[in-house]
């Protein structure tokens, strides 16, 4: 592993405590330059008193400011001008996650300090259905993938939206990474007990986008066709909705809510688990469908996004294809169609029905494909190569 020796300056709108792919990568991005020999700090708008650490300590010094995320950011421009100057004429480059406010104003106080800017997309203020009809969203997009020094594409739907608005040349395609070794699939992984009942989880934020809604609905339509157990890991603003559909659909003593939970109970969660659902209408390259393949289980994903190029449907998990391929909507819709219900369904019972030798064909091949393409080290090393140097 090659040091660099560089200091870098980390801006994203949201971050830990707050549970999601984005917050993730850059949490483990974070620790990968750590032990390269960069110093690194950053800037979010998540609000937290707690201090994220590992068995280290503290990760690195995280500056929180408040943030609306709308017009009132745009107000204190100035301020937020200033402020970054300030924090960033330490530093050797500007590395920002997302093309909104922050990737608009790191663009400009990178051409005023002449510090190279790298953004990271991965979806938010990036796709069209993120931004909506907002002037100032389009601005934040169109100023900072003009601008910026190097852009990192997280799936090829990113990376069709940026040459929209700055050249080929410039934009890189480098996937969400996972760290294999905390996500290791258990020795005694089998799949002999799937016939019998199919234990089944999702883990997502509890929001319209990632699609947890729509995976009870469909079981509760079809419950008599599937001898399953969910476990549902992840909260969010939809959290009642949810517990409504489940008390609505007889499933109290099928689904288990269990929130949000650490990193390392996620772990013993997809150690217990056969199939993890992903229904989602908007995704980049998805780091817990990543890290539930490392783990061994099996995916199920919808078509959008990056989940085409990361499963490979009947080798390294399932693709459904419920959605227009290749466009992410981030309205997701309140329901969806019965056909869309059954495919999912009809996959799941497919799944119940394979030879469990098949299963673990599948979730080795998951895992040494995660391993090989997605480790962490990989990852972070092509960025250090194609964005840091």
């Amino acid at each position: 592993m090659s040091s660099i020796n560089k200091k870098i300056l980390l801006l994203q709108e949201t971050y830990l405590p707050l549970i999601g792919g984005a917050e993730m990568h850059v949490y483990y991005l974070t620790k990968q330059l750590i032990e390269r020999g960069c110093y690194i700090e950053i800037i979010t708008g998540t609000p937290s008193n707690k201090i994220i650490t590992d068995k280290n300590g503290e990760i690195c010094k995280i500056h929180r400011y408040q943030m609306s995320y709308g017009k009132k950011d745009f107000a204190k421009l100035p301020i937020w001008i200033i402020r970054l100057i300030f924090h960033a004429r330490k530093f050797d480059l500007i590395h920002v996650h997302y093309s909104s406010f922050l990737a608009f104003i790191s663009v400009l106080a990178g051409k005023l300090l002449r510090k190279r800017v790298v953004i990271t997309l991965h979806g938010f203020g990036t796709l069209d259905s993120s931004v909506g009809k907002s002037w100032l969203k389009r601005i934040y997009r169109y100023v900072s993938l003009n601008f910026a020094n190097r852009i990192v594409a997280t799936s090829q739907e990113m990376k069709h939206v940026a040459l929209r608005y700055s050249s080929a040349d410039k934009i890189v395609l480098i996937e969400n990474g996972v760290d294999t070794n905390a996500f290791s699939s258990p020795p005694d992984r089998s799949f002999d007990r799937v016939t019998a009942c199919i234990r089944l989880a999702t883990l997502r934020r509890l929001v319209p986008k990632n699609g947890v809604q729509f995976v009870i609905d469909a079981l509760g339509t079809r419950k008599k066709q599937l001898s399953f157990f969910l476990k549902v890991v992840g909260d969010g603003r939809l959290m009642p909705i949810i517990q409504s559909k489940i008390k609505s659909n007889d499933l109290m003593n099928s689904i288990d809510l269990l929130g949000s939970l650490a990193h390392n109970e996620v772990v013993k969660i997809l150690g217990q688990v056969d199939v993890v659902i992903f229904m989602s209408t908007a995704e980049s390259t998805s780091l817990a469908a990543l890290e539930s393949m490392s783990m061994g289980c099996i995916v199920v994903c919808t078509n959008v996004g990056a989940f085409p190029d990361f499963v490979s449907d009947g080798q390294t998990g399932f693709i459904i294809n419920i959605f227009e391929k290749g466009h992410s909507d981030y309205a997701a819709p309140k329901q969806l169609q019965n056909w869309q219900y059954e495919a999912l369904i009809d996959q799941l019972v497919e799944i119940q029905n394979r030879p469990p030798v098949e299963l673990k064909r599948i979730s080795d091949n998951a895992q040494k494909f995660v391993r090989e393409n997605y480790d962490w080290k990989v990852i972070v090393g092509r960025i250090i190569a194609d964005c840091y140097q």
